[in-house]
């Protein structure tokens, strides 16, 4: 039977951790090095103090990450800390400053909303660094807590000690995720292309569709697994991969569809995911996959979305509807293109909360946020575990939190814009409910969060690593609306538990009991 070791360091080799440390030094440590140069360039003293801060702050994601994968195993890797580190705080906040110098039109932007925008940036650097801080002080509290969660599951008998998914429960999967996303097309609601009525018809229907692409995600997921492990084993894999590949290329076209670039990458970095669980290494081919996945992207949803904004009334409902539309937009792309911009840039540009978060800073120290926003702001919050499980049919008039379309009319002042949302970021969002207090304690829970899940449920077993990888990513990407984001996973936990114990095979993988040794604080 195949070994999948979820717990001591000592049973995993130190060459493996150090790889993945390496990586990350690379990646954080040249671009504190390409910040530290772009103080040279600079031409105001609050543009030097910036670069320097991001600089630090790149050296800090990095001793953090580096801590905690060095003291524990490989697999913390893929803890929820480390990837929020790098995919919230570096990519989204720390990176922006080293875009500005290349990108004109953003400096221009915000150059017309502040006095001073690089002294804005420093200030809403400095709040992340503290949210990140306290993020980090949560976790390794969680974990203490965890310890006991942990032990508990691996005596139960309802987590699953085998790593080995059924096939016919993968196969059921995949045809829930087909289904709602043909049935999300028919009838209106489904991504970039939804309309707006019909989404608050079927608010119910989003709620599927949410599970249908869940179950997609991890039927690959299960997929991709168990054919690493059969060439782990040395048997015929051939089968297992190209039901995989099979599976991965569903998923981008629906991505494609969808009009969201991001989901593209998404089925690469599964793959990745599980190569990573089963081989102990990372498997950069797969993310260079997702890379040049998003890359194609913009060169194709761009004018997807494009062309859907200047005809809103082509509402395709099938298929081949879409596929007619992704056509067409293609064929116009050059006769709608703007100025030409890298796409690499166009990319990273993407990924701006860190200006979104100055403006939302602004708009709080200003005075100008209406009390009653952040109370329903905050109501999200500490209602979500009755608005994860209570149904509409008991709660008619149960409301929607979505902050994307507000924060563009109200806060950036694109009130004549109805139908863009833009998402601030989890820090401008906190900020928003409760200002440098709410953003402090907010991250602080977040970070036990984190911990009580990674450490607690998906050191468990198999059975707690499917449940883990099954909210890994709210959990670790922090999308703006947390309050939504809590109700998701609230939501998802229970069925990804039951999921688990149907999906997994009875038996029994060697998983040492022995929990991983914690950083010290």
């Amino acid at each position: 039977m195949t070994t999948i070791s979820v717990g001591s360091p000592r049973h995993l080799p130190a060459d493996s951790r150090r790889l993945v440390v390496g990586a990350l030094g690379v990646v954080y440590i040249g671009a504190a090095i390409f910040c530290f140069a772009q103080c040279f360039l600079a031409e105001k003293f609050s543009e030097i103090q910036l670069n320097l801060a991001c600089s630090a702050f790149s050296i800090y994601l990095y001793l953090e990450s580096r801590r905690l994968i060095l003291s524990s195993d490989s697999l913390s890797a893929l803890s929820p800390a480390v990837l929020s580190s790098f995919f919230v705080f570096f990519a989204s906040y720390t990176l922006q400053s080293s875009v500005m110098i290349f990108d004109e039109k953003f400096r221009m932007d915000y150059m017309f909303l502040f006095y001073d925008f690089y002294e804005s940036f420093l200030y809403s650097i400095f709040i992340c660094f503290g949210a990140c801080f306290v993020m980090w002080r949560g976790y390794y509290i969680g974990s203490k807590i965890a310890s006991g969660l942990r032990n508990s599951l691996i005596q139960s008998q309802f987590i699953r000690k085998n790593l080995h998914p059924n096939m016919i429960s993968i196969f059921f999967l995949q045809l829930i995720y087909i289904f709602g996303v043909l049935y999300s097309i028919k009838n209106g609601i489904f991504g970039f292309s939804a309309n707006k009525i019909r989404i608050e018809e079927n608010v119910s229907a989003m709620e599927f569709l949410n599970l249908a692409i869940g179950a997609g995600t991890f039927a690959l997921f299960l997929l991709a697994l168990s054919y690493f492990q059969l060439r782990k084993s040395g048997g015929k894999a051939a089968a297992m991969g190209a039901m995989t590949l099979v599976m991965a290329a569903v998923m981008v076209c629906v991505g494609a569809f969808s009009g969201f670039k991001s989901q593209l990458a998404v089925p690469f970095i599964v793959i990745a995911a599980a190569a990573f669980v089963v081989l102990k290494r990372i498997k950069y081919q797969y993310i260079i996959y997702g890379i040049l996945a998003l890359i194609v992207a913009y060169s194709i949803i761009e004018p997807f979305r494009s062309y859907l904004g200047r005809n809103p009334n082509v509402q395709p409902d099938s298929v081949s509807e879409m596929v007619d539309v992704l056509q067409k937009s293609y064929g116009e792309r050059d006769r709608y293109q703007r100025a030409e911009t890298p796409v690499l840039l166009s990319i990273t540009s993407r990924l701006d909360v860190l200006g979104q978060t100055a403006v939302a800073i602004d708009y709080v120290d200003a005075g100008r946020l209406d009390p009653t926003i952040a109370e329903w702001m905050a109501e999200a919050i500490y209602l979500s575990p009755i608005l994860a499980f209570l149904p509409r049919a008991f709660w008619p008039d149960k409301p929607s939190y979505s902050t994307g379309v507000w924060f563009n009319q109200h806060v950036r002042g694109s009130w004549y814009d109805s139908r863009t949302a833009v998402g601030m970021g989890p820090v401008a969002y906190l900020y928003l409910v409760g200002g440098l207090t709410g953003v402090l304690l907010g991250f602080f829970c977040i970070g036990i969060l984190q911990a009580v899940i990674f450490e607690g449920v998906g050191r468990a077993g198999p059975g707690g690593l499917i449940v883990y990888f099954s909210v890994a990513m709210p959990l670790a990407l922090l999308p703006t609306d947390l309050g939504v984001v809590l109700t998701s996973l609230i939501r998802m936990l229970p069925i990804a538990f039951l999921a688990q114990y149907f999906v997994l095979l009875p038996g029994r993988t060697r998983l040492s009991p022995t929990p991983p040794r914690q950083a010290p604080r």
